[in-house]
């Protein structure tokens, strides 16, 4: 599962735009997750062309990182701000440790504009997560060194 034969950890993040009238963005997303045995490097999940995070769109990320991260409590987003719709309605996260199967989620009601820190919600349950039938993509994103 992992990308490169080192990486200890792995993780689906699934990311929900919002509907509402201009939800998507045109700006690269930046994700970083925060752990209790530390943190990934910012990852760049996408690059135009790509129809990533359009409005109503489900985007899933395979997230791996060189060491184990522990359960996931919170993450960063940032945006680039490029294009002509710059900002983003992210209407929820989840992320989901692909070795214990744990599962965490962040509802959103705001507009992200920048960089946005958010602490995720343990799930009340676990549960094997079915493909959407919209899913847009599932990308493998790479290092921002």
């Amino acid at each position: 599962m992992p990308e490169r034969a080192s990486d200890e950890g792995s993780f689906l993040v699934t990311l929900y735009t919002g509907s509402r009238w201009n939800a998507g963005t045109t700006a690269e997303v930046f994700l970083q997750l925060i752990g209790q045995y530390g943190r990934s490097k910012f990852r760049c999940l996408w690059h135009q062309p790509s129809p990533a995070f359009q409005r109503g769109s489900i985007d899933c990320f395979l997230i791996t990182t060189k060491k184990k991260l522990g359960d996931i409590s919170s993450f960063k987003i940032r945006l680039n701000n490029d294009g002509k719709s710059p900002t983003w309605f992210l209407s929820r996260a989840e992320v989901e440790d692909m070795s214990t199967r744990k599962s965490v989620h962040h509802l959103c009601t705001d507009l992200l504009i920048k960089s946005v820190f958010f602490l995720l919600q343990k799930s009340l349950h676990q549960k094997r997560c079915k493909k959407p039938q919209n899913s847009q993509q599932i990308g493998k994103t790479g290092d921002l060194d």
